[in-house]
């Protein structure tokens, strides 16, 4: 909601250095109220999950088993939006953050249970060398031989409940019986226990980081600094999601390698749904708007309507190119492991390489935001 410019006379006219200042200031609380809630979200629908996985393993059936797949993906669809406050040195990714143990991938799932034609012998199987599956376990046991040996976070816990993804028109398509009288069953039960109550556990500093009215917080410390300089590490996150990890990490390579085991979320076949909620954190951060999971608003004055009395051509080109993007994010094909198969000339592959080209753009465009912030991002912060 843009703050209401009212007429004065000359003597009573706000300065326009004052003015902007104010601005500034407003546009910075907005990404802040946003980004809190967002987390708060991410929280509470990660104890759901808990919850419907709770029901699973207390009692397996296929009617329990699809109920926390469900569950899973609307948690991770709420989290989507959340990767646009990455990228900036902030608390989820700075240096002993959370990120690795939320969202690492791809992930060789074979680490975590036994898989057809693997002679890797999983932790699951492997009780005389894991004899207690618990969160220290687990958490110690993450990345600790290869960036690829995930045991924490949303792709393990999707791993556990889908399996493989060996279907040219589905998903994974783990029997519940898994968890029930299949070989092992109890500590599967057990890791995906442990492993759900993780993401919480890893989500809850989160949020406190950005809890207002907490001293010495992250987010006192970002409402210590100038606007200016917040927002810019607020875009800088955007740049580089933009840029480096959709347009590159997540879309260019699987394009170009056209190997399924680099599609984001493969088993439960959900990527596009991650590719959409990224960009949605986007424009919900340049829009000043996002929508809880209850269907509440938080909004308030944007970075657009600051940027628009700064550079209004610049503010029209990056809404146009948002615009956009999100009209091309949802015309993506639903089956993102089939559309990397294509050649380069397939019809999916098309749609997801000028999505690619075009988040580039973004990014490119998304830079010069700084300038008018004050100063440009330098090499090194951009790295970081």
């Amino acid at each position: 909601m843009a703050l209401l410019m009212v007429p004065a006379s000359p003597l009573l006219a706000e300065d326009p250095d004052a003015a902007d200042a104010r601005m500034a200031g407003e546009a910075a609380k907005t990404c802040l109220r946003i980004i809190e809630a967002n987390y708060a979200d991410c929280v509470t629908q990660s104890q759901a999950l808990e919850k419907a996985v709770s029901a699973l393993t207390a009692k397996p059936s296929a009617v329990r088993l699809e109920a926390a797949r469900q569950a899973w993906i609307f948690a991770r669809r709420v989290y989507a939006p959340s990767e646009a406050y990455r990228f900036c040195g902030g608390p989820i990714d700075a240096e002993g953050g959370p990120e690795e143990l939320l969202n690492a991938w791809p992930i060789d799932e074979a680490v975590i249970d036994r898989v057809p034609g693997s002679t890797v012998v999983s932790i699951i199987e492997d009780a005389k060398t894991y004899p207690v599956l618990d969160a220290k376990t687990l958490t110690a046991l993450n990345m600790k031989d290869g960036e690829k040996n995930i045991t924490c976070g949303w792709h393990a816990v999707e791993f556990l409940l889908w399996g493989q993804d060996t279907s040219a028109t589905g998903p994974g398509n783990r029997p519940w019986t898994d968890f029930a009288t299949a070989r092992n069953a109890d500590r599967r039960r057990q890791f995906l226990t442990v492993a759900t109550a993780g993401i919480t556990q890893h989500l809850q500093p989160l949020l406190d980081a950005w809890k207002p009215g907490v001293k010495e917080n992250y987010r006192a410390q970002r409402e210590a600094v100038d606007a200016d300089d917040a927002l810019r590490t607020v875009v800088r996150g955007m740049v580089t999601l933009s840029g480096f990890e959709l347009a590159s990490e997540r879309i260019r390579v699987p394009c170009e390698t056209r190997m399924q085991e680099e599609e984001h979320s493969c088993f439960s076949d959900t990527t596009v749904f991650d590719l959409q909620g990224n960009i949605q954190g986007m424009v919900n951060l340049w829009q000043g708007k996002y929508r809880r999971a209850d269907g509440t608003m938080v909004e308030g004055f944007s970075l657009r309507e600051l940027t628009a009395t700064r550079d209004a051509d610049l503010a029209g080109e990056i809404t146009k190119l948002l615009d956009e993007i999100t009209a091309m994010a949802a015309r993506l094909p639903a089956r993102f492991d089939q559309a990397i198969l294509e050649p380069p000339t397939g019809p999916g592959q098309q749609k997801l390489r000028a999505l690619s080209a075009k988040l580039d753009l973004l990014s490119r465009t998304l830079k010069r935001f700084a300038e008018r912030m004050g100063r440009p991002y330098t090499a090194a912060e951009l790295e970081g």
